[in-house]
């Protein structure tokens, strides 16, 4: 049957197993996340690696045709034949790796790499065995068109798994593809030399045997052909399970969706809504889809809407609020969000989710009248009315600020009772507002406190004081009797007297003090000479607190923080206080505003920092190592660069959790840079340092400002403590409502009568700080207090 060279069965095996092993790795180079591409980079030290094997391959195929052939021929055919193999296999790698291959290039590839196989096969052939070629024409066709099957379908495999995307297991498609691509392109050699070489004796009776390689080759092209096929079948399975979920899965969140969803298609009518979008509009879903954005959206918004709807087309995602006009004519504030509908790189229509916020914004609303206006007269309040103040100076618009005090109120509340002396109070304002100029702004701090910002031209007060001299000459009408007020008023002048707006009400307030009862003018203009002493006094103070700081006079009191409810201690507030070798104990109230207007505050709070943290330490011991001590930071320190790196060196210095420091920040400071503000408290979050929101109430921030805010507790202003029984419990009601809303703790400081515990409670406010409880205390009345008592 075989000639007399005979086949060598040994070699024929290691052949097929490099050519398995050259397969398997031909598969992983082609998968991106596979071990060969994890372990090496290069291609080129692939095409290295795998060209060797295949080289290995061929050397086996002639070590097995046991043909004979001379060592010089044969030590070309080694130099010659493992280029190609290591040219031919970065050919293929380059082809493989390609995920756009068109079919042009795809043909124009097989076709190359048939040809690569046979010019390296013929050509070591020829080398080693010139003289004993003999060219069968038929088996030398078959051969062709045998190798251009397995160069076809092997690139085909290797371009489908380089083409996966998704990360499943494809291990047992890659051993089936190593093993049928291994044994094609070892049959390969054979093949070719058995089309131009005697290996098989064509004389012998069983010549059909000489076909068996030949048909083995066609049952692996056969296996080549269907495994892309299987594989591609089952990622199709695979595939139409997965879209069949997630269309599950999108219409679960489609119909169940809170909010509207809606479709539109590219001129702006409906495609799809889910129920949610019948509620919002009220009309059912049949009407919603013969409409379109026009028949739905408030007129006065449409023009917006559609350029907004414009820009979602051209697949940029859009967010707004705008109205809508429901199906009863009502007429509903919503928030939308638009995104474009892809399909592949084609946009063919819009998404909408739709909220309706109408209620949230009348909240929103409410909150943000509370916070800027008087509930009672209307007049804006003290914070809106300071922003008014900065708004004029930043416009250098000359003005004058007027303290008006109308001493008979009094006198009426005593006699006529409140409900009356609110009343005339209410008329009184509306008064104000109709005689003074447009541009004046009037305002109620509280009380019977009333301020006005007159716009003024050439200093001349006179046009406003003749007015305001004129409400006093039309009675007030209580219970049949006819009452004329009295009203003495103090003027500051911008910017004569300052641009500062607390400044200027501080001056306008000292100007209506120096009216005497007697006096025949009631009123006063402030004069700048008032201010000489304290600008004096507070050099003085700048120059000692820096002293004081260094010669260590300082020393930190703790105010006892008390859950009323529980009677339990919950933390304490860290309170510096200057204890002055001469004058004793300083109010901080004339040494930390001094040291805010400099430099001094940054040093001042890192020794506060500090102090607290060793104090912590301290305490650790003792049954108060729970409780968390709180301390405040200025705008100054909390801009300081150093800020974070000293905290956390005074935490590890003194081996304390982060979780025992609080840090108390103003409403007012949170304004100033918002971006790196919110980058900082994030920054001390992530500390696990907790972050208090100190006089909250007192500044300029809205609700949805505040939600931005990284903090964990509310701290209830004094102010609103101070009037709570007054007419403030609507305000601190909001504030525990906004709390809630935004899951922060709530504590209220100021608090100092039974009363007002009392009322707190009832509003759902327990934690209370104030003189009520306790004063703020040395270290050593605290344990006194605390610790002993404990044991």
């Amino acid at each position: 049957m075989l000639s007399s060279y005979g086949i060598q069965l040994p070699y024929v095996l290691w052949s097929i197993l490099f050519s398995i092993i050259n397969g398997f790795l031909m598969i992983q180079s082609a998968q991106e996340e596979s071990l060969t591409n994890r372990v090496i980079r290069s291609d080129a030290i692939k095409a290295v690696i795998i060209g060797t094997t295949f080289f290995l391959t061929n050397l086996f195929v002639v070590l097995a045709l046991d043909l004979p052939f001379e060592n010089t021929p044969f030590l070309i055919y080694i130099v010659t034949f493992l280029l190609s193999c290591i040219f031919g296999i970065y050919f293929v790698l380059k082809l493989a790796v390609n995920k756009k291959l068109d079919m042009g290039r795809y043909v124009l590839g097989g076709l190359g790499l048939t040809l690569i196989i046979l010019a390296s096969d013929y050509t070591a052939v020829v080398i080693l065995f010139f003289p004993l070629l003999e060219v069968k024409p038929v088996l030398l066709l078959m051969t062709f068109i045998l190798t251009l099957a397995i160069s076809f379908y092997s690139l085909r495999f290797l371009l489908q798994i380089t083409r996966e995307t998704e990360k499943v297991d494809t291990n047992f498609w890659v051993i089936i593809g190593s093993f049928a691509t291994g044994i094609a392109l070892a049959g390969i050699p054979y093949l070719t030399a058995m089309s131009v070489l005697p290996v098989i004796n064509e004389e012998n009776p069983e010549l059909h045997l000489s076909m068996l390689p030949y048909a083995l080759e066609i049952v692996m092209v056969w296996l080549l052909s269907i495994v892309p096929d299987l594989f591609g079948e089952q990622r199709n399975q695979e595939n139409i399970s997965k879209v069949e979920v997630s269309e599950q899965h999108f219409q679960s969140l489609f119909n169940h969706n809170p909010d509207a969803v809606i479709s539109f298609d590219l001129n702006g009518r409906l495609l799809t809504a889910n129920l949610a979008a019948e509620q919002v509009t009220g009309y059912g879903r049949e009407e919603l889809l013969t409409m379109s954005i026009k028949d739905i959206v408030a007129p006065f918004h449409l023009t917006q809407t559609l350029k907004q709807f414009e820009m979602a087309k051209q697949g940029m995602p859009q967010q707004t609020e705008i109205s809508i006009i429901k199906k009863d004519k009502t007429q509903r504030i919503v928030n939308i969000i638009g995104v474009p509908i892809e399909s592949g790189d084609v946009i063919n229509g819009v998404y909408t989710i739709t909220k309706d916020i109408t209620e949230n914004k009348k909240q929103s609303n409410t909150i943000e009248y509370l916070f800027h206006y008087d509930d009672y007269t209307g007049l804006p309040n003290r914070r809106k009315f300071i922003s008014e103040v900065e708004e004029s100076v930043k416009e250098q618009v000359p003005f004058a600020i007027y303290s008006l005090d109308y001493s008979r109120l009094r006198t009426i509340r005593d006699v006529f009772g409140f409900q009356v002396g609110d009343q005339i109070l209410k008329e009184l304002s509306l008064r104000l507002t109709t005689v003074l100029p447009h541009e004046s702004v009037v305002s109620r701090f509280g009380g019977d406190e009333i301020y006005c910002l007159v716009p003024t031209r050439n200093q001349d007060i006179q046009p406003a004081l003749t007015e305001l001299q004129a409400i006093l000459g039309t009675p007030f009408f209580v219970e049949g009797h006819e009452i004329f007020m009295e009203m003495k008023a103090g003027i500051s002048m911008c910017p004569e007297n300052g641009e500062d707006p607390e400044l200027l009400i501080k001056c306008a307030d000292t100007a209506r003090a120096s009216i005497s009862d007697n006096s025949f003018h009631n009123f006063a203009v402030y004069k700048n000479n008032n201010l000489d002493t304290s600008n004096i006094e507070k050099i003085i103070i700048e120059n000692e607190l820096k002293r004081a700081i260094e010669q260590d006079e300082l020393t930190l009191y703790y105010q006892p923080k008390v859950n009323s409810a529980a009677n339990e201690l919950v933390g304490f507030e860290a309170l510096v206080r200057w204890n002055h070798p001469v004058k004793g104990l300083v109010s901080p109230g004339l040494f930390i505003p001094a040291a805010e207007q400099t430099n001094l505050i940054v040093k001042l709070e890192d020794w506060v920092v500090r102090e607290a943290s060793r104090q912590l330490h301290y305490w650790q011991s003792t049954p108060l190592k729970k409780l968390p001590v709180s301390v405040n930071i200025s705008q100054r320190s909390f801009a300081n660069p150093a800020f974070l790196n000293n905290l956390q060196d005074a935490m590890a210095f003194y081996a304390i959790s982060a979780s025992l420091l609080e840090i108390e920040i103003t409403e007012s400071m949170t304004m100033f840079n918002e971006k790196e503000t919110i980058k900082k408290l994030n920054q001390l979050k992530e500390l696990g340092i907790r972050i208090s929101l100190d006089d909250f109430g007192t500044g300029y921030s809205s609700l949805s400002y505040l939600e931005k805010l990284p903090i964990d507790i509310i701290k209830i202003d004094k102010s609103f403590i101070d009037d709570l029984a007054a007419d403030q419990s609507a305000m601190v009601s909001t504030i525990l409502s906004i709390a809630l809303h935004n899951g922060l703790a709530v504590i209220a400081e100021g608090v100092e009568r039974k009363e007002q515990v009392s009322m707190l409670h009832s509003l759902g406010c327990d934690n209370i700080q104030g003189y009520y409880f306790s004063r703020p205390l040395p270290p050593e009345e605290v344990e006194e207090k605390y610790i002993k008592k404990a044991v």
